[in-house]
């Protein structure tokens, strides 16, 4: 049998699977407000800025949502006091006159092929009602931020991502907006009690703390020798920690997306090369979930471990894998007591 003639020598590339991360820090902004051009007045219809500058050319200098991200880009990185700016963010104009829910959702939808997490609206209450959104955010993991002028939360329309920020000043003020800056463009898992709001002035002192609180509704008022102004609470209004919900929502992502990726791109042997291969990409996006401050740290590691990964004969037949991660998510502490016990012994007495 004759050989197979050979090039002498033969060169074969390979690589690791593609990674991606995705933060989850940009915002969206829902106006009845189209672009001065008639050419921009067709709806639904979403753009992307990075300055109030620009937004000012498009819309005009005397709209709302040029207010709203004067408030959204006015809010500060503490201690440091630097800008607290996105790469970009995302308005999206629906139709102007006889505005509808459905309108809403029909440019929600479109704004899905766009990068956002957060979003907020300056909507009328009869286009948009309490929790109307709620189906919607579920369905899409995303969470939405509205101000709030009354002091009550509709049991019935309560939700881990429907955020209420009370605001007595809405003709001036667009506390939620500031808020959802604070929240949203720190990224995923960032702190969202005693948050600093710039632009924003208290509305609450003594027992309306408690009536707010118990609603779920979050809140601003002053604190600190500072004179901070600060959003209290850092809730959903069915009470889940914002936090808790932003950092499940960068795990469940990331872990998907990439998952997916290494099933497309390499695939996942049902044997020790595809355990070990499904077993570095969870380690890969559990040790980015840890250096983006979503995991706890404990000791010199990051707080998460993965069961070994194996499969039963009857897995391997139906091609079924089933794996897990154990992890602890860092958390922020809401309330400090602090002792102040006070002695007539020798305090320091043997050191």
């Amino acid at each position: 049998m004759a050989e197979v003639y050979k090039e002498p020598l033969e060169i074969e590339v390979q690589s690791p699977s593609t990674f991606t991360k995705a933060a989850l820090n940009k915002c969206l902004f829902i106006t009845t407000e189209h672009g001065i051009e008639a050419s921009e007045k067709v709806s639904p219809k979403i753009k992307a800025f990075s300055s109030s500058e620009e937004v000012s050319k498009y819309f005009g200098n005397n709209t709302k949502i040029l207010k709203m991200v004067e408030f959204f880009l006015g809010q500060k990185r503490y201690p440091a006091k630097q800008p607290l700016k996105p790469d970009f963010f995302n308005v999206l104009s629906v139709k102007a006159e006889d505005t509808t829910k459905a309108d809403v959702i029909e440019g929600l939808n479109l704004a899905l092929g766009s990068e956002w997490y957060g979003f907020t609206h300056n909507l009328d209450n009869t286009i948009i009602a309490e929790g109307d959104l709620n189906s919607w955010c579920n369905e899409h993991r995303k969470i939405m931020f509205e101000e709030n002028t009354n002091r009550t939360s509709n049991l019935e329309k309560r939700s881990d991502r429907y955020i209420k920020m009370f605001n007595k000043k809405p003709d001036e003020e667009y506390k939620a907006v500031a808020y959802m800056a604070t929240v949203i463009t720190n990224g995923a898992a960032s702190k969202v009690d005693m948050n600093i709001v710039n632009m924003c002035s208290p509305d609450i002192s003594g027992g309306e703390r408690q009536e707010l609180t118990a609603q779920n509704i979050n809140f601003t008022e002053k604190r600190t020798s500072k004179e901070y102004v600060v959003v209290r609470n850092g809730v959903a209004t069915d009470g889940t920690p914002i936090d808790d919900t932003t950092a499940i929502d960068y795990l469940i992502y990331n872990l998907m997306d990439n998952i997916e990726i290494l099933m497309a791109e390499s695939g996942v042997e049902q044997d020790d090369r595809g355990y070990d291969k499904l077993e570095g990409k969870l380690t890969q996006v559990l040790e980015e979930a840890g250096e983006m401050g979503i995991l706890a740290v404990e000791g010199t590691n990051y707080a998460y471990s993965i069961p070994t990964i194996t499969q039963t004969a009857t897995d391997r037949q139906l091609r079924e894998l089933e794996c897990e991660v154990i992890f602890r998510l860092k958390g922020w502490v809401r309330f400090i007591k602090l002792i102040l016990r006070r002695t007539y012994d020798e305090v320091n007495r043997g050191e």
